[in-house]
């Protein structure tokens, strides 16, 4: 186990375990240079491995050197590894791990939730063995109860979907970074709402995707991935073009009248719904980081005439990776069209 902050920005950070691989000694008789552990986090240490030379990081370990600290105030150094051995750990330590087995003994649990804390630090039921098992050990704290019993009820499983009013359209959206992983949660998120549509941001989904795995009881779902949206020569959008993640998507209620809008040669991760009823025209769109600002203004321009003569009423909405309570350049190039920004306030876990 990493007993001290190394590195944070890399994950090398206390707490953190692994296996040591290999000794790098020095002369005899002198103190090693370094030892490479190999952490049980892949991601751990993964910068300080791309900028090593050493041939023993293309077994995944990352070496770690010695440090030295004053111990007295006669000059007195310490020189040692940020290293101990882990076959057992406190429970506090292990607080936000995550193991594939471990064995847990409850024998000196003292604390309300610390049973709790060592049981789920495994993977799953498979991985967890239990030694002096001990039922009093398993406790939460005395006012719990009192609090939980005290909150507004939130999940109502007695739900009627989709009961909307005619004088109102809602739609909800989220970026999803992988709508795969998380369709459960953005479900969960919105059975409540009593929505008429869902969009979504960064899919991740493949061309070839059935979208069976995205389904959402109610609701109709159609994507737009990444590798389909550019045609275009400039190499920043062939580049694009190429890799993975990106994509937008959009549920629209099983009840409701639509149509899909095809607009070609838009170079731009695009979704157009139309809702028949009232004519409601929805634009999503994803900008990535990469996308060039001006060029994107270009394509997003063309979009926008080219739906103005559709409906009065059009909705432009997506993530553009651009802070508007900071930046207006995306703001300002829509208000001059015409466009009036509602959202005035932060919507992400940055104040973005």
């Amino acid at each position: 186990m990493l007993c001290k902050n190394v590195d944070v920005t890399d994950g090398l950070v206390n707490g953190v375990c692994g296996t040591v691989t290999h000794i790098v000694g020095a002369d005899k008789g002198k103190f090693p240079l370094k030892v490479y552990v190999k952490f049980d986090d892949e991601h751990v240490g993964a910068q300080r491995r791309k900028q090593s030379t050493s041939s023993l990081v293309f077994f995944g370990s990352t070496g770690i050197e010695p440090e030295e600290e004053k111990v007295t105030n006669k000059g007195g150094m310490r020189r040692q590894f940020p290293l101990k051995l882990a076959w057992a750990c406190t429970v506090h330590k292990v607080q936000g791990i995550t193991v594939d087995s471990a064995v847990v003994s409850l024998k000196k649990v003292f604390s309300a939730g610390q049973a709790y804390v060592a049981l789920s630090r495994v993977r799953s039921l498979s991985g967890l063995v239990i030694q002096d098992f001990e039922d009093k050990a398993i406790y939460c704290k005395d006012g719990i109860q009192d609090t939980i019993q005290s909150m507004p009820q939130f999940l109502n499983q007695n739900i009627t979907r989709h009961k909307f009013s005619t004088s109102s359209f809602t739609v909800f959206l989220m970026n999803v970074q992988n709508l795969t992983y998380h369709v459960s949660d953005l479900a969960l998120c919105t059975q409540q709402l009593q929505l008429n549509c869902i969009a979504v941001t960064e899919t991740w989904l493949p061309a070839a995707s059935s979208f069976e795995a995205v389904k959402i009881d109610g609701f109709t779902f159609h994507g737009c991935p990444r590798s389909l949206s550019y045609n275009s020569n400039n190499p920043a959008l062939i580049e694009l073009q190429g890799q993975q993640h990106g994509g937008v998507g959009f549920y629209s209620a099983d009840n409701l009248e639509y149509n899909i809008i095809k607009a070609t040669n838009v170079n731009l991760e695009c979704f157009i719904y139309n809702y028949v009823t009232c004519n409601i025209l929805i634009a999503v769109i994803y900008r990535p980081p990469s996308y060039p600002m001006s060029l994107f203004k270009e394509h997003l321009g063309k979009l926008v005439d080219w739906l103005d003569p559709k409906s009065n009423t059009i909705a432009i909405m997506g993530d553009f990776n651009e802070d508007i309570l900071k930046s207006s350049t995306i703001c300002k190039f829509l208000t001059d069209k015409g466009y009036i920004q509602y959202v005035t306030q932060p919507t992400t876990e940055k104040g973005q």
